[in-house]
């Protein structure tokens, strides 16, 4: 139920040769969960931009090359 998607947008920047599609990721999760969580994206190349912490929730903000995100809900 309070599951939302933004609309999506995809860039592709010809920088030294094509790059990949980034994808930009907000993730609400609990506390303890947030490290965990943290340390997942960042095994697969994310840039965390920010990360709050408060006593009910956590919120991680980054972005990621879309490949390395594929199937990440399912893990």
């Amino acid at each position: 139920d309070t599951l939302r998607f933004s609309a999506s947008e995809v860039r592709l920047h010809h920088e030294d040769g094509w790059q990949q599609p980034i994808m930009g990721f907000r993730i609400v999760a609990a506390p303890p969960d947030v490290g965990p969580i943290s340390g997942s994206l960042a095994r697969r190349s994310a840039r965390i931009d920010d990360v709050e912490v408060r006593s009910g929730s956590g919120v991680i903000r980054g972005q990621a090359p879309l490949t390395r995100l594929l199937g990440y809900p399912r893990t």
